[in-house]
């Protein structure tokens, strides 16, 4: 990891010793999602602490909903449940829990179909 390059708030922090690059794939994958559904860059100088993945995690685990951090230009009434499992997927691929984060190839199927 001492030689990977580009904005920390992507880098899977959790995944700096072991050999795990499929899974920080879809760490960067959850981010990028967050990204998408939010506007926000994924700022911070302490990702595991502040930032848009911190900050989407703790607003979902109190709310249940990431309604109040999707931007405003695409959150109206009929693109709100697919914002919310936009969300839920993104919570899944940023799991703390390596075992808990989906494959690529298990939630391509799933959005294609």
């Amino acid at each position: 990891m001492s030689m990977v390059k580009g904005d920390r708030n992507y880098i899977d922090l959790y995944c700096r010793h072991i050999n795990c690059y499929s899974k920080s794939d879809v760490h960067r994958f959850g981010v990028a999602l967050l990204e998408l559904i939010t506007r926000k860059q994924p700022v911070g100088d302490c990702p595991e602490k502040y930032g848009l993945v911190s900050e989407f995690a703790r607003a979902y685990k109190m709310n249940k909903s990431g309604k109040w951090m999707f931007d405003e230009g695409i959150a109206t009434e009929e693109n709100i449940p697919v914002l919310e499992e936009i969300g839920e997927l993104s919570l899944h691929c940023i799991n703390l829990k390596l075992s808990k984060r989906p494959s690529m190839k298990e939630y391509w199927w799933r959005i294609a179909f």
